[in-house]
């Protein structure tokens, strides 16, 4: 009996738990030496029962250096490629609501000019359109610019802050549609021919 009780109380902890990301000051300087920030701070907190911290892990520059110079995770990562195509893809069934706060303030520059006048709505619109997907309700608690930067040299500095938040039970739903979403696409896809069951 005390085992289904703890099993339980285990079940409805995870359940209703739910994971906070906090990011402060984030800075990403590109003609600078060190080129990330290094005050940053990253912290990943979960709580049970909506508001109640179970614990929390703390990533600091040092961190995070260590982790960026891992030979296991540079080799499991090395050939990775962010497909952005299958983000926005996927972007709809991204949980709602999940961003508290969100400060982000970006400078590009490069040698051409147009290039640069180019590339600032496009980026504009991509945070735009993931931001419409991931917030329901604006607030003054988000917000963003993009700048150019007409120095003629390649330069991009990052600024950015913010709070995540999400249920775990809206993980696992996401990931569930997710697979499902990436099974029907599978079997749509078949390789079989045209006239494997036709008569002969």
């Amino acid at each position: 009996m005390k085992v289904l009780f703890i099993l339980i109380f285990l079940f409805l902890a995870l359940i209703s738990g739910k994971i906070k990301l906090i990011i402060k000051d984030f800075y990403f300087y590109s003609n600078k030496t060190k080129h990330i920030n290094p005050k940053i701070n990253i912290i990943f907190v979960f709580k049970i029962f909506n508001n109640i911290p179970v614990f929390s892990i703390k990533f600091d520059y040092n961190k995070i250096r260590k982790l960026r110079n891992n030979k296991f995770l540079n080799k499991k990562f090395k050939n990775r490629k962010i497909k952005f195509r299958k983000i926005l893809r996927n972007l709809p069934f991204a949980p709602k609501n999940i961003i508290k706060e969100f400060d982000l303030d970006i400078k590009i520059g490069t040698k051409n000019a147009n290039a640069t006048a180019l590339i600032i709505p496009i980026i504009t619109t991509l945070i735009s359109l993931i931001l419409e997907y991931v917030k329901a309700d604006y607030t003054e608690d988000i917000k963003y610019k993009v700048n150019p930067i007409y120095n003629n040299q390649n330069l991009l500095n990052i600024y950015f802050s913010g709070i995540f938040e999400m249920k775990v039970i809206h993980i696992i739903s996401t990931i569930c549609k997710l697979k499902k979403r990436n099974g029907d696409k599978h079997e749509r896809t078949s390789n079989r021919r045209t006239y494997d069951y036709s008569y002969e």
